[in-house]
């Protein structure tokens, strides 16, 4: 059903604030002359057709609101990437790379990933330069990839971070939900996987939507751009 978007108006104006700061505050240098209304804008329009499309379904568990944030941050960030004259500072790649090897030590040192407080301290910055640094994540993986010219991290070291959230991410899934959901991956069957796990296809498919809605969930939560046709 439609919902009344200008409810989320105070909620997509703070996102807007959010990357607007970042990229103009001193966090990240821009010259492209934008005004946070226009971050809102695009915001809002996402929102728009969003809701028009209908497609958002309350019986998975999640609020409109959590629904529609992937797309109104990934509608900044397009707005955002079409601005060539935009780049990330040597000293922020720097400071992320830094974060992506503190990440992966403390993972392998703790037994699981990191909170945000223990990646603080390691890195011997505030809690808000942590924050600042994820939301950099969604930032480069669609600069890197329209080749705007700036001090990006290689694709090697994407890959890397997304394989550490990954293999994090796959911690949430059941055995049977993480196999079931790589086969299907390799395209394997439902009839062959059934066969060979001795269940009824319909439980084979129940545990494929169930890994596939974690997987995508907390990916997203990891700040990771996720097709839902995952």
């Amino acid at each position: 059903m439609p919902y009344d978007i200008m409810e989320l108006y105070p909620f997509v104006r703070s996102i807007a604030v959010k990357y607007y700061r970042l990229f103009s505050s001193g966090s990240l240098n821009s010259n492209a002359g934008f005004d946070v209304n226009d971050l809102v804008h695009e915001g809002m329009l996402a929102l728009h057709q969003l809701n028009e499309k209908g497609e958002f379904d309350e019986s998975r568990g999640t609020t409109f609101k959590q629904y529609a944030t992937l797309r109104i941050r990934g509608a900044i960030i397009d707005y955002l990437r079409k601005s060539s004259l935009i780049r990330i500072p040597l000293k922020k790649i720097n400071l992320y790379k830094g974060y992506v090897k503190q990440k992966e030590a403390l993972t392998n040192q703790l037994k699981r990933p990191p909170d945000d407080n223990e990646m603080a301290q390691a890195l011997q910055v505030s809690l808000e330069d942590v924050h600042e640094i994820k939301m950099l994540i969604p930032c480069i993986i669609e600069f890197e990839q329209t080749n705007i010219q700036s001090d990006f991290l290689t694709n090697d070291e994407v890959r890397h971070q997304f394989a550490l959230d990954f293999e994090a991410c796959k911690e949430k899934l059941s055995t049977e939900q993480f196999l079931v959901l790589i086969s299907r991956l390799k395209e394997v069957t439902l009839e062959k996987l059934a066969a060979s796990m001795n269940v009824s296809t319909e439980t084979v498919r129940r545990r494929e939507i169930e890994g596939r809605n974690k997987m995508i969930d907390c990916l997203k939560g990891k700040e990771w751009h996720i097709d839902d046709t995952l």
